[in-house]
């Protein structure tokens, strides 16, 4: 699970992965999930390096399931490989997760790790409902995109182990950055398959996202 971001983008005083939502840090909403879902076995956590001294000890303490907190990287990628790194069986499939999304659910876990143990791995999508359009470089529309073959990925994304792995090294030997599992998986033909997403497995992004998310929990009976 990758929470080693700051969040800039949020302007909070502290990352938006312990920023509270309905009365308890975003993350660990994010970990419960895990945490209670009989099909993980081991949770990897990358934090910023201050905030895993600060906070490794508690968080472990309670979420048994937590094996390991690790500086993340520079970047998401790195931060994902240094997770992998971690002792895992070979054979197992691994779940790679953005802890600002707390309010994924354990049904689309358990479909995509069905998808990922019979396709090697797997990913939520969501159709793309509004018109796509092509700019140029004075925001001119040059064209419009056919939005029917296109869809937006979220995560948990679900793969097999060594075949991440091995997607991971290539990406490294090679100098590739990606912002997603997916691309790195692809680029080295590691099948993916879609599944369904959910509207409400939003990433928190801004403070309207966390007074949505805050919504939608209240709505589910989660709520303060």
């Amino acid at each position: 699970m990758t929470a080693g971001g700051v969040g800039r983008r949020f302007g909070a005083a502290l990352p938006k992965q312990f920023v509270p939502l309905a009365g308890i840090p975003v993350l660990e909403h994010t970990l419960r999930l895990f945490e209670n879902h009989p099909a993980i076995d081991d949770i990897v956590l990358t934090l910023p390096a201050a905030e895993r001294d600060r906070r490794a000890g508690d968080l472990q303490d309670r979420y048994p399931k937590l094996c390991c907190v690790i500086v993340g990287g520079t970047s998401r990628q790195a931060s994902v490989r240094a997770a992998l790194s971690e002792p895992m069986a070979a054979d197992g499939l691994v779940c790679i997760h953005d802890a600002v999304r707390p309010l994924a659910r354990s049904a689309l876990l358990d479909a995509l790790l069905a998808a990922a143990a019979r396709d090697g791995g797997a990913a939520p999508a969501l159709p793309i409902a509004e018109t796509v359009a092509e700019v140029d470089g004075a925001d001119w529309v040059a064209r419009h995109v056919d939005r029917a073959p296109l869809r937006t990925l979220q995560t948990p994304q679900v793969f097999r182990y060594d075949l991440i792995v091995e997607a991971h090294r290539a990406a490294a030997e090679a100098a590739q950055e990606y912002t997603d599992d997916t691309a790195i998986a692809i680029a080295t033909d590691c099948a993916v398959r879609l599944v369904p997403g959910d509207p409400t497995n939003l990433k928190i992004t801004t403070p309207a996202d966390l007074a949505l998310a805050a919504h939608w929990l209240a709505g589910w009976g989660e709520g303060p």
